[in-house]
């Protein structure tokens, strides 16, 4: 947060509330982290999985290493080595995925 401008927690909160709301999942990871550390708000772990949990479902490969960390280490939720490895292979899929998707489109850019 505050690249290029003073740095406002509030501020960077309201606008990722705003996009959060309508659906975009790299806001929702944001707000969600916002809402775990206390950044521009009040710090609320429900709210913070919340939002990561849409985040998630969404695909968004942040918010399910979120997850991972959480099961992994026991913060906000009990230990689960289980979960926490369901989420490491979903997020590791995720990105193999999103890495595929990029290299197909470099080669449709080679003529």
């Amino acid at each position: 947060m505050g690249e290029g401008v003073e740095e406002d927690n509030a501020e960077a909160f309201k606008w990722y509330q705003a996009a959060a709301e309508q659906g975009h999942a790299e806001a929702q990871f944001h707000l969600g982290n916002c809402y775990w550390a206390g950044a521009g708000c009040e710090r609320d772990p429900e709210k913070a999985f919340l939002w990561n949990g849409r985040s998630a479902e969404q695909g968004f490969i942040g918010a399910q290493h979120f997850f991972m960390a959480c099961y992994e280490n026991g913060l906000g939720v009990e230990k689960d080595p289980v979960e926490a490895e369901r989420w490491r292979k979903l997020a590791e899929a995720n990105a193999a995925a999103a890495a595929e998707r990029e290299d197909d489109e470099e080669e449709e850019l080679v003529w």
